[in-house]
């Protein structure tokens, strides 16, 4: 009697198990999935050993490798509980070094790796001349409300250790047009997507309309230099910044991001075959000039994808960086919010992509 009770609560958690994770999965719409082009040679997986939930990459070259800025989580049950509980739970940034394969430098079996605290994340690394910077979102007050905003920092290394030092908010106190448009969020700033011309510091502000400003690194103030036409950069929703714009080319590349909506596959308990769940995060490349007024000259028409790229529970990809060696490209991203993963671009098949506008 009593291997007749054991056989039915294993079979009960079995199928509980089935359930939840159906309930927690978020399918691909149909127009999407069967628009996506493969531009996607090899993939890997960047392990660092112990740091778990590290995704969202930042990362630049330095030295005979590359410098990694990460977002981590702390995976054990104390810490989900107290995220669960407070919004006010920090985050870690962790610096990683790599090799020039882009593996994780380890040293007595850990990585070289320097934490910095912070409520935000999302960093991306840019050089400018001898120096490299860092822009990433934090949680401020604002009027008594936590808001997100976007901050610049100088990044150092002081006997063997990475720190960012000077700290600047970045203020845009034009962006309030942009937020009577509904385009951008005044309690949420973040995703904006740094470039380098003529030894400066610009940002893309928005990507349609492509909105150009100017930090100054001194006090944080930003300035509008250009706002290009309000053009749709494709059809599958809004595109926010993702890497850094490198010159490639005749121009600068960029990949963006968009949010879709995602869908719930049929659960026990609900007739419909679909509801709308959880966002899938798909992700495309555009080019804009060289010059000012820095307009667009090329994008993708359709989601770009990779093999195995979307095989998760969870379907976000979310493009950070960007390496560009001689004739390769290599695009790094976070995955699912708890993966890094760095793809080898196949470069005809992008450029076959890349449409001109």
């Amino acid at each position: 009697m009593n291997k007749i009770f054991i056989y039915i609560f294993l079979i009960l958690i079995a199928l509980s198990s089935v359930y939840f994770y159906t309930l927690h999965r978020t399918e691909i719409p149909s127009n999407i999935r069967c628009s996506f082009k493969d531009v996607i040679t090899d993939t890997k997986e960047i392990i660092v050993p112990g740091c778990f939930d590290i995704f969202n990459p930042g990362v630049v070259a330095y030295e005979d490798g590359y410098l990694m800025l990460a977002k981590v989580k702390k995976n054990d049950i104390i810490s989900k509980i107290k995220r669960k509980l407070t919004k006010n739970y920090p985050n870690k940034l962790s610096f990683i070094k790599l090799d020039a394969e882009f593996n994780p430098i380890i040293i007595n079996g850990n990585a070289i790796c320097t934490e910095h605290s912070t409520f935000g994340g999302d960093p991306r690394l840019i050089k400018i001349g001898d120096d490299i910077y860092c822009l990433y979102f934090d949680r401020v007050i604002k009027e008594n409300k936590n808001v997100i905003r976007m901050f610049v920092c100088k990044l150092i290394e002081c006997e063997g250790r990475f720190e960012l030092i000077e700290k600047k908010e970045l203020k845009f106190k034009e962006a309030e047009k942009y937020y009577n448009l509904g385009l951008t969020s005044n309690s949420v700033e973040k995703n904006w997507t740094p470039f380098v011309f003529n030894g400066k510091l610009y940002l893309i502000y928005l990507i349609s309309p492509h909105v150009i400003i100017e930090p100054n690194l001194d006090n944080g103030e930003c300035k509008e230099i250009v706002a290009n036409k309000n053009e749709p950069i494709w059809n599958y929703g809004m595109a926010s910044g993702g890497t850094p714009a490198i010159e490639y080319s005749d121009g600068y590349l960029s990949f963006f991001h968009t949010h879709a909506i995602g869908l719930k596959p049929f659960s026990f308990f609900n007739k419909e075959r679909y509801k709308i769940g959880q966002g899938v995060y798909i992700f495309g490349a555009y080019m804009f000039s060289k010059q000012y007024p820095f307009n667009i000259i090329r994008s993708t028409e359709f989601p770009l994808t990779g093999k195995s790229l979307y095989n998760g529970r969870r379907k976000i990809i979310f493009p950070t960086s960007l390496i560009v060696n001689d004739d390769n490209i290599y695009l790094l991203y976070g995955k699912d919010d708890a993966k890094i993963f760095i793809s080898k671009i196949d470069v005809l098949k992008l450029k076959e992509q890349l449409k001109m506008k």
